[in-house]
């Protein structure tokens, strides 16, 4: 299929033997054009209909070499342009004694030189045949005064365009591994194994300095940057004077070890960088597939193969694992522990331990088959007047199971192996923490559910108690993790209390994979009253003392039922308002779309913000699937 018309160039050089045309037309070759010299003008509609199926920059000399049969080139250009194909004619030109000269130097005989005519005659008639096709032409260049370099310039900055005016020169970039050799066409060569070197951390050695889980790692460090200043730099100071001295073509070889990592990441930084400056640039990874076998072994080659950790509580988190175990293979949930209320707060005041609720839900949410057995967890005592009333039998199981193992977080694993879920279910902490809120009337409420029935918004959060540690094995889960998911759920006692441990915080900020907040389909009366995006954006850096670390957020844009819209009015939750204006601020990637299920409440469907985040891995970590 043909290129589009914006984007299709075609351009016709003709004009005066001895011009500079073959100059001009290998120039162009250099710079991408798909070039052919002495074209007869009849096959001028064969040749588009065909070259153009392949190349979107095509240029053709004709000129009076062709004898009589240029004298159709006016006629074949007509038909070419109502056959729909836009072109352009550069004619160049030279005063006669600048063409005497040259062909006097080249020794070259003019096309319509013999016996009877002498050179200058010759000249004098091509520009009396050429008259006509002077006058159609778009772009005329007397090359009189013109040095090599200076015409080729030329060419760049009136058939190209301002805009690429760099493009007098083509630069190819090259990444190579020392292993292999260096590459011999080299013009530069720069050795870059002082780098931090991904290889021998095995869980970015599969990847290449293409993806960005390499890219990040190798373009983050200190030594990187500094670098690249220089090294940028200096080759912005470089390249100009190459392409004023006329050279058409600069090979920039950048080389490491094996030419998988940081030469890659190095080489395709810097052509991106100079593609802004508007060179035509040719990027080329020399060794990146070889010895491919050693790299590959184990490598991930899916996004359901990645390994994600979902932070937060609540039925927020305990919704979206539902889905997410039909599509990710590799689960970990971390579920906040400060729940004060029903069965897990009497648990909590009787026995001293975490509060198990939240827990339990995420192992229910989890399990292979949510069955019988998932059922009996879920099950909450209703007798009258029995101490049992109220306790949910889960909860009161992984009491128990903590007593028989000796502590809670064996109790988890062994619970997990009883209900045969797919993933892991970890507490933030196994310390005994109470959720403190400053609100914005200055009272201080302790508890989480007291917060929650106070019904204020919130100014400030805190955590309470004798030790406020985050759990090693939480810790470890976050940093080895593909991509860490935060939300939906309540906002200041689901999400927030994670971004309470600095240690947690410093492993998000440090993450170099996709951290993705889902944001809430609706408001929760009195803290978050009149949210948007953007504010709960906003909220979650205040309290982590951190800004702009999320990568992307996944938002919810289809319009729940009216009467639901009204019905949850009357408790004062509304839609999270979205402003696409003021979200553009912010260095992340919005994801909006329909992510609502169907029923008598307004909340996510888990299955489809598994997809969602499904896509949002696959074009992170493999873009070119």
């Amino acid at each position: 299929m043909p290129f589009a018309p914006h984007t299709f160039q075609f351009t016709v050089i003709t004009g005066a033997s001895g011009a500079g045309k073959s100059m001009v037309l290998r120039h162009l070759e250099d710079l991408g054009y798909f070039c052919a010299d002495n074209l007869v003008p009849a096959l001028l509609g064969s040749f588009a209909d065909l070259i153009s199926t392949q190349f979107n920059r095509i240029a053709v000399v004709m000129d009076l070499r062709g004898g009589a049969f240029f004298d159709e080139l006016s006629g074949c250009l007509h038909t070419l342009k109502e056959r729909g194909f836009q072109y352009q004619i550069l004619f160049l030109e030279a005063s006669d004694e600048v063409l005497v000269r040259r062909f006097s130097e080249t020794r070259r005989r003019h096309p319509l030189q013999h016996e009877d005519m002498s050179l200058l005659e010759s000249i004098q008639r091509e520009r009396e045949r050429l008259r006509d096709i002077r006058e159609q032409a778009e772009i005329i260049i007397n090359t009189s005064l013109m040095k090599a370099a200076e015409l080729k310039q030329v060419i760049s900055e009136r058939l190209m365009g301002q805009a690429e005016s760099q493009q007098g020169l083509v630069v190819n970039v090259t990444s190579f591994g020392y292993r292999y050799g260096i590459p011999m066409d080299a013009d530069l060569t720069f050795d870059v194994r002082f780098l931090p070197n991904p290889y021998y951390n095995t869980d970015l050695r599969s990847f290449t300095g293409l993806e960005r889980p390499v890219r990040d790692y190798v373009l983050g460090k200190q030594v990187t940057q500094e670098f690249i200043q220089r090294f940028f730099d200096f080759m912005a100071y470089l390249i100009p004077h190459y392409r004023q001295e006329g050279k058409s073509n600069l090979t920039v070889a950048i080389g490491c070890t094996g030419g998988r990592h940081r030469s890659v990441a190095i080489t395709h930084e810097l052509a991106r960088v100079l593609r802004t400056k508007n060179y035509y640039v040719l990027e080329k990874h020399r060794d990146i597939s070889k010895d491919e076998a050693r790299y590959q072994a184990g490598r991930k080659q899916r996004a359901e193969e990645l390994s994600l950790v979902a932070l937060g509580g609540g039925t927020g988190l305990s919704t979206i694992l539902r889905g997410f175990k039909h599509i990710f293979h590799d689960i970990t949930a971390i579920v906040t522990v400060s729940d004060d209320g029903g069965s897990s707060g009497r648990l909590r005041r009787e026995l001293g331990i975490i509060a198990p609720g939240d827990i339990r839900n995420c192992l229910t949410a989890l399990a292979d088959e949510e069955g019988l057995l998932t059922a009996l967890f879920n099950y909450r005592f209703e007798q009258g007047n029995s101490e049992l009333e109220g306790h949910s039998f889960g909860n009161l199981f992984l009491t128990a199971m903590a007593e028989v193992v000796g502590d809670f977080q064996s109790a988890i694993q062994e619970s997990s192996k009883v209900l045969a879920i797919g993933g892991r279910v970890l507490p933030i902490s196994l310390d005994n923490i109470t959720l403190q809120a400053q609100m914005q009337d200055g009272q201080i409420i302790v508890g989480e559910s007291s917060i929650t029935c106070y019904g204020g918004q919130v100014e400030k959060l805190e955590l309470k108690g004798d030790e406020t540690r985050p759990l090693p094995e939480a810790l470890e889960a976050i940093r080895k993790a593909d991509a860490l998911i935060l939300g939906p759920g309540s906002l200041y006692t689901s999400t927030l209390p994670h971004l309470l441990f600095p240690e947690v915080v410093e492993t998000l900020c440090k993450h170099s994979g996709p951290r993705i907040f889902i944001c809430n389909v609706m408001s929760q009366p009195g803290e978050t009253t009149d949210y948007s995006v953007c504010d709960y954006i906003e909220t979650l850096y205040r309290h982590a003392g951190q800004r702009d670390w999320l990568d992307c957020v996944l938002v919810n844009t289809r319009q729940p039922d009216e009467a639901l819209i009204q019905r949850y009015a009357e408790e004062n939750s509304h839609v999270v308002s979205f402003d696409a204006e003021r979200l553009e601020n912010y260095p992340l990637k919005i994801v909006s779309g329909d992510f609502l299920s169907t029923g008598d409440y307004i909340r996510h469907d888990s299955e489809k913000l598994a997809g969602a985040i499904r896509q949002i891995l696959q074009e992170w970590y493999f873009p070119q699937l």
